[in-house]
């Protein structure tokens, strides 16, 4: 048992807390799933939690019982529980023996402390306050007398996101005001702090507990990561032997395991059971729609994996951005983090097809593509908690696109009003965009139409600081647009003569991409009506077209993504053969106007 080794999560608690540097713990993360117990016996809850893969509450405990500490766990739903009824018997024989003032000769007074223990035991599933009290009184006697605490309390507090959640005390009622006064006082205690006791919160994130709690200096908060490949392998192999008979699988358990990246055991154990019960084969796309699901689980609406059905194949134009874009392909191909960007800045005008590009580039990039949505949340402390859930589901994934449009808005620039929460959240982004353990294996695409919206510090190197500007087809790549929008009409390009191409062209200089999907849907509904499309009637379609009124703002757009470009060969030929200072001039001009 001593021989074999501790989570890496564990052995960091007991380091700290050997070293006296910490005797309250808050464990965060992925906390409702299973873990590899390596041969720790844990009470089974399913059919195939065995011998190996328990529950955290009951790694811990067996843990800490293997070293002859005391563990009793608590929470607020149903009370304080024991591993076995020995443990409940020793408790209350050494309570009703000893109080504050030492050993209690006398039978009367032992019996009525028995009962009192009893008392508390029972209530401790409606009264969250004196239980605590009594917690802290037993953390008393066990320092002072020598009984079943000699070795030290260990008291495991579950749920502590529903202890004590966190609220500003304006907002608190009376008895969460007391209990955050009595867990303060009790954390802080000279005594405690040197004894042998502890106190390990488990809640799923970190913001979820209140923050004076968290940050009294002798509260140690650890993150319980989500399985790495190699346990997730392990377990993969363990479930086969588990579950009766070898379930079908359209991969190798390697690369099955690469795939679950970001998965619980348990979703593991789910899909699994259910590949088993329908006797089927576990591919790739069970993998996804269960990733989905967790994720849906985890953080709502906050977030969506996206699979991409478009490839590069159905870019038209944009020849030199998709020759930029494979380049980009086959650096990310290499796993080499020294040569990986950690983000992409998409500038462009208004309908030129900024997503659709970059969501086929995401589809031949191999890698789960996520969308990220509004993180705010309108109730106080779950903005921290989302990110707080979304940070740690990302950085386990790995191999993962992040796609955020009209990032703008996601990351708009601070200003002197942008509230404590806005401002916390922006520096939580940005500092996991810039971390160097994330490089190469996630990489955020920022969309956005107005790029002088976002924060200087986004834009910098380190974090979006290749930006990669979408521009309207000119030139070649214009002429493709007509003809791949003429052929999906039903109308040979081909047969067009050099002066109605010349006119074709003039008439169609204006259109955006977006426009030119608008044309083509009206030349399908002439050719529906009609029967066929000739020319005269394609120039009539165009010519009875009449733009929106949005020419100066979009100028506006492709000036303010010139500006933002840092590709030479990503800058159109209208706009090559200008300065910045000439760009720069030309955009102050119709912001005056605009």
């Amino acid at each position: 048992m001593e021989d074999t080794p501790l989570a890496p999560w564990f052995h960091e608690m007991a380091e700290r807390f050997l070293s006296r540097q910490s005797n309250v713990f808050l464990l965060t993360g992925n906390v409702t799933d299973q873990i590899d117990g390596l041969g720790v016996t844990c009470d089974s809850k399913s059919r195939y939690d065995g011998q190996r893969f328990c529950y955290l509450d009951k790694y811990v405990a067996s843990r800490l019982e293997v070293r002859d500490r005391f563990v009793l766990t608590y929470n607020i739903a149903r009370g304080i529980s024991f591993s076995h009824n020995d443990r409940f018997n020793e408790l209350r024989k050494f309570y009703a023996q000893y109080d504050a003032a030492g050993y209690i000769e006398s039978e009367r007074d032992q019996k009525k402390r028995a009962q009192r223990f009893d008392r508390s035991i029972v209530e401790s599933q409606v009264y969250s306050f004196l239980t605590l009290r009594f917690l802290e009184e037993l953390c008393l006697l066990s320092r002072k007398y020598k009984g079943p605490l000699e070795k030290g309390l260990s008291i495991i507090v579950e749920h502590a996101e529903t202890l004590l959640p966190d609220s500003p005390l304006s907002n608190m009622g009376d008895v969460d005001r007391q209990k955050l006064t009595l867990l303060m006082e009790w954390f802080t205690e000279p005594d405690f702090i040197e004894s042998h006791d502890q106190v390990i919160l488990i809640a799923p994130t970190m913001a979820g507990v209140h923050g004076d709690l968290r940050r009294l200096p002798n509260v140690t908060s650890i993150n319980v990561p989500l399985p790495d490949s190699e346990r997730r392998r392990e377990y993969i192999h363990w479930m086969h032997k588990q579950t009766g008979r070898e379930v079908k699988l359209r991969r190798s358990q390697k690369e099955l395991s690469e795939l679950t990246a970001g998965m619980t055991l348990l979703t593991l154990r789910n899909l699994f059971l259910q590949a088993r019960h329908a006797d089927s084969t576990l591919d790739e796309k069970d993998i996804l729609e269960a990733l989905n699901r967790l994720l849906v689980s985890e953080l709502g609406d906050k977030i969506e994996m996206v699979k991409p059905r478009h490839t590069m194949n159905d870019v038209v134009g944009a020849s030199a951005l998709k020759g930029e874009l494979e380049r980009m392909r086959k650096l990310l191909e290499m796993r080499d983090p020294s040569i990986a960007p950690v983000g992409i800045l998409v500038a462009g005008p208004n309908g030129v097809g900024k997503t659709f590009i970059f969501e086929a580039w995401a589809a031949e990039c191999d890698r789960i593509v996520i969308v990220l949505k509004n993180l705010r949340s309108m109730y106080f402390g779950q903005t921290d908690e989302i990110f707080e859930k979304l940070r740690n589901v990302l950085e386990a994934l790995g191999n993962v696109i992040i796609f955020i449009d009209e990032a703008d808005t996601v990351f708009a620039r601070p200003g002197a009003n942008t509230h404590e929460t806005e401002a916390r959240l922006f520096g939580n982004l940005i500092r996991m965009m810039g971390d160097p353990k994330n490089r190469g294996r996630i990489v955020w695409l920022l969309i956005t139409a107005r790029p002088d919206n976002l924060a200087p510090d986004l834009k910098r190197s380190g974090r979006a600081g290749l930006h990669m500007p979408v521009f309207d087809p000119e030139g070649d790549d214009r002429r493709a647009y007509i003809d791949f929008i003429l052929s999906r009409a039903g109308f040979d390009p081909s047969k067009l003569s050099n002066e109605e191409r010349k006119d074709l062209e003039e008439q169609t200089i204006q259109l955006s991409p977006a426009e030119f999907n608008e044309l083509l849907v009206e030349l399908r509904a002439e050719k529906a009506l009609q029967g066929e499309l000739q020319f005269d009637t394609i120039m009539n379609v165009i010519g009875n077209m009449l733009p929106g009124q949005i020419a100066g703002q979009r100028r506006i757009q492709t000036l303010q993504a010139y500006l933002e470009c840092s590709r030479r060969s990503l800058i159109p030929p209208s706009l090559s053969s200008k300065t910045r200072e000439e760009v720069q001039h030309e955009l102050e001009e119709l912001q005056r106007r605009f």
